[in-house]
């Protein structure tokens, strides 16, 4: 086959990847705000603070220490594990 000269313009990412980012136009700015204190989007920034989060939320449950913090931590996470991706 003759090359076209078209180059693909696709880009790769895991499934995870995806998520996180269709998470970033999900929720509200708020939330957005409790990963990224800038609002900004980085793939490595907010899978480890989603982890933090994950860890965050055991502890304050665990405490009973605000809340309304693990309220929109539980929101956050929700919001994560609803996303499906077929």
């Amino acid at each position: 086959m003759k090359n076209s000269g078209l180059q693909d313009d696709r880009i790769e990412m895991t499934e995870e990847e995806l998520k996180l980012l269709l998470l970033y136009f999900k929720l509200s700015t708020s939330d957005i705000q409790t990963i990224d204190k800038n609002g900004q989007f980085n793939f490595k920034k907010w899978a480890q603070r989603i982890v933090d989060i994950r860890e965050d939320k055991r502890t304050h449950e665990r405490l009973n220490f605000r809340m309304n913090r693990v309220e929109k931590m539980n929101r956050i996470l929700t919001t994560l594990d609803d996303i499906r991706l077929n």
